[in-house]
């Protein structure tokens, strides 16, 4: 999990905001709505096939405001599939 996790805060720094990136960008879902794995830097949970996660990374920009992107994933045995990939996304404001 902190490996997927400083994967993606590359990413926010390779593009300038990776001082204002999230730390924690989502968690495991099965009977409760949040639950482990945890997906946050430093993590050394294992992400096995068959878990669902809640990938949620974001921005904030002080005195801007930010945004959070929320895709469920399911870990499959040679990578990952989108479970919300065809879900229609909004703006909250």
């Amino acid at each position: 999990a902190g490996d997927v996790v400083a994967a993606a805060l590359a990413v926010y720094e390779a593009h300038g905001l990776g001082a204002n990136a999230r730390r924690t960008m989502g968690h495991g879902i099965g009977l409760e709505t949040v639950e482990q794995p945890y997906l946050r830097a430093g993590s050394e949970a294992v992400l096995e096939a068959g878990m669902v996660l809640c990938v949620e990374p974001g921005a904030y920009l002080p005195d801007r405001g930010g945004a959070s992107v929320e895709e469920e994933i399911l870990v499959t045995a040679d990578g990952y599939e989108v479970l919300t990939a065809n879900i229609p996304r909004r703006l909250w404001e």
